[in-house]
């Protein structure tokens, strides 16, 4: 037997300043949420999502996934193998050159002090990091089949999803 019951909840459509499609967003804590989109579009929120201030992004790409380390710092990826990084709440993004050129879909950082970092993308794509993001290397993934998001347990053990079923892990980053 099943049985529904509706609920009463209250949302209310927010006012932004913008015409980009989002791509996600990043809850911190109760208060402080990031949102990103087409266009290098970034938003925050430090009220719990009732106001939003447009920041200004370096870039002119998609966003596609970002990792907040805390209520100031986050590192973003996107298309055309985008990588900005802030520290002060997204006043100042800064642009880091990957030397990548595919488009990157997913980062992940572990570790302590969250400074190893691993972002994936298109044609098996992933990139290390262990500077916190400041500099990049490739890794050889050994397929050239698209990486969708990537995840780590700690520095060494991770996994990769991508197109057509496949499931990378790893033992040693």
């Amino acid at each position: 037997f099943l049985s529904f019951s509706t609920i009463t909840a209250q949302w209310r459509k927010q006012n932004i300043d913008t015409k980009a499609s989002f791509r996600g967003l990043s809850v911190v804590n109760q208060n402080v949420i990031w949102a990103w989109g087409t266009a290098g579009t970034f938003l925050r929120t430090i009220d719990g999502g009732f106001t939003w201030k447009n920041q200004q992004s370096p870039v002119n790409a998609v966003i596609s996934s970002v990792f907040t380390r805390d209520k100031l710092s986050a590192v973003a990826v996107g298309a055309r193998g985008t990588i900005i990084s802030t520290i002060d709440g997204g006043k100042k993004w800064l642009a880091i050159n990957s030397e990548v050129k595919d488009h990157l879909y997913s980062v992940t950082f572990t570790g302590e002090n969250l400074l190893t970092g691993f972002a994936v993308g298109t044609y098996g794509r992933i990139i290390k990091t262990k500077d916190g993001g400041k500099t990049w290397n490739s890794i050889d993934s050994k397929t050239n089949q698209h990486l969708s998001k990537v995840s780590f347990f700690d520095e060494n053990k991770g996994v990769t999803v991508g197109a057509d079923g496949l499931i990378i892990a790893t033992k040693n980053g």
